[in-house]
């Protein structure tokens, strides 16, 4: 997995836990969940990269009447 796209989910979902308005105790402990389960993927995750990710959306685009993930091509 790309370091920036582990990075950005990894934001996103501490986001999404600090405002799910938890008390400090359970906040912390969402994290620290959040952590390991990070930690566990990263060790096993494989695929393509983020480019090829992308490069394969812009070819399919068309089958999707020319949307994306990033909207119309």
């Amino acid at each position: 997995m790309p370091l920036r796209v582990y990075d950005h989910t990894i934001r996103v979902m501490t986001s999404a836990v600090q405002k799910a308005k938890l008390g400090e105790a359970e906040e912390m402990a969402a994290l620290k969940r959040l952590d390991e389960q990070a930690r566990r993927l990263e060790r096993v995750a494989t695929g393509p990269s983020v480019e090829e990710m992308i490069a394969d959306e812009r070819e399919r685009s068309a089958s999707y009447a020319g949307r994306s993930v990033f909207g119309w091509e």
